[in-house]
């Protein structure tokens, strides 16, 4: 099963934004490795935002995006 990194950033309260990255990893931990320094440069890159990374599998991103969609 393979996983990607989607990034939830928030710029000020209701202005957020969802970017799923293109990037594949071959586990859950690969991910969250990966996404350890992804975070350390969005902190340091935009420190007011608020945000957070998930690592999914595909059908977490399908349904993920399927929810935005809905909105």
């Amino acid at each position: 099963m393979q996983f990607s990194m989607v990034m939830i950033i928030c710029f000020a309260q209701g202005v957020c934004q969802t970017i799923f990255d293109t990037a594949k990893f071959n586990s859950y931990n690969d991910c969250i490795g990966a996404a350890n320094g992804v975070v350390r440069y969005m902190m340091e890159t935009y420190p007011t935002a608020k945000g957070e990374i998930k690592c999914l599998d595909e059908m977490e991103i399908i349904e993920l995006q399927s929810s935005l969609e809905k909105k």
